[in-house]
């Protein structure tokens, strides 16, 4: 006999679904170190929405800086990274450096600031495995404070996933999760990422594995199998495309997780894919990552939908309350102000547990280059 929820079961908890982070009790001053494309977008709108204050604003590109000052109501425009940190220090409270650079930039910003500072740091942990610990043993040496900004993990729809999970709506046993994303990213767009080694596993399905790892923890995945290649027609690009499989041996192997992303479908939405799809011994559901279908076109929502063996094939959708961009970089902010203030013992994003999630892109990197060979009879 069926212990799955019904339709009327799930109805009375939907209103009730967790989709806003736990927030401070009172906002801390921030001072923002980049003023590029993803401050613009999503740093600096996701504060508005809480009322978190920007403080002042330093970037390399002064005109950049002046232009997000004006922007957002930033009272300061600073000349350079000693200068912020300068007037950081001066400020009566405890204050949260917001570092949104280059990967490659993070350690020698972390050097600069003073030590026991807070951070909060913009994905991923550097460009490297070895450029992640680096950053960890300053984080240690310093005394630093900082999350890494794996914000998927807060967008509304995944913050009601995980309440769903925690409520035993899919049964109780999960049997898949399955990440695809068939979609057209405008890479060309940044031309630093022209640069990474392996860029797509460090710079997109890095928060796939890190969603991945918040979803099943404190289970930790034990292996990986990854093929993740170019695309002739983006040549300067190292990798585009990356399908890859975790195992979680030591707490269930017939657990099935894939990744499955494709960023050169140019042909339109109609067969474009973005999603999260997680499958249980009751139910499934399915949470639509919709910004990605057409990349800046606001038109695409997220959505959230929910289906349970007593549903018999009847669907429902779950409101959302925003979507992953702005709304989840509320959430990593937040949870460095928590911390700062004592409200938490522990930052969720913390330097030791991306270096984690670092570890097993690493580990996908090292799999694509070690492929079985095929021995055909002569």
């Amino acid at each position: 006999m069926s212990s799955s929820f019904t339709l009327d079961q799930i109805k009375t908890f939907i209103p009730t679904l967790n989709q806003i982070p736990l927030l401070p009790t009172c906002s801390l001053p921030i001072f923002s170190i980049g003023a590029g494309s993803i401050v613009n977008s999503s740093h600096l709108p996701a504060y508005q929405l809480v009322k978190f204050q920007v403080h002042g604003i330093y970037d390399p590109n002064q005109d950049a800086a002046k232009k997000t000052a004006e922007k957002f109501h930033i009272p300061t425009v600073f000349n350079s990274l000693n200068e912020l940190i300068l007037s950081a220090e001066k400020e009566p409270t405890k204050v949260i450096y917001d570092i949104a650079t280059p990967a490659t930039e993070i350690s020698n910003i972390l050097k600069q600031l003073p030590n026991n500072s807070f951070a909060l740091v913009q994905k991923p942990m550097g460009e490297t495995l070895e450029q992640a610990r680096e950053i960890r043993r300053l984080c240690k040496e310093k005394n630093l404070h900082i999350g890494i900004n794996f914000q998927l993990r807060y967008a509304p729809q995944m913050l009601a996933v995980k309440d769903l999970l925690k409520k035993g709506v899919l049964g109780k046993k999960l049997t898949t999760i399955e990440i695809h994303v068939n979609t057209h990213t405008p890479f060309e767009n940044w031309k630093f990422l022209e640069k990474v080694t392996h860029m797509e596993l460090t710079y997109h399905s890095i928060h796939y594995i890190d969603l991945i790892r918040d979803i099943l923890s404190p289970w930790e995945p034990t292996s990986v199998q990854c093929h993740s290649c170019k695309h002739i027609n983006q040549p300067n690009l190292d990798t585009v495309r990356t399908h890859l499989s975790l195992t979680y041996g030591n707490n269930d192997p017939q657990l099935f997780v894939t990744i499955h992303t494709n960023h050169f479908h140019i042909w339109g939405i109609q067969y474009a894919n973005s999603y999260l799809k997680i499958e249980g011994t009751e139910g499934v559901l399915r949470a639509q990552m919709g910004l990605q279908l057409e990349y800046g076109d606001q038109r695409d929502q997220d959505r959230l939908e929910l289906c349970t063996n007593e549903m018999r094939g009847e669907w429902i959708e779950i409101p959302l309350e925003g979507n992953r961009f702005p709304n989840s970089f509320v959430g990593p902010m937040a949870s460095v102000m928590r911390m700062a203030q004592g409200e938490s013992k522990e930052i969720l994003t913390s330097a030791d547990d991306a270096l984690k999630t670092m570890t097993v892109v690493e580990a996908a990197y090292q799999s694509t280059l070690n492929r079985t060979k095929i021995e055909y009879d002569s």
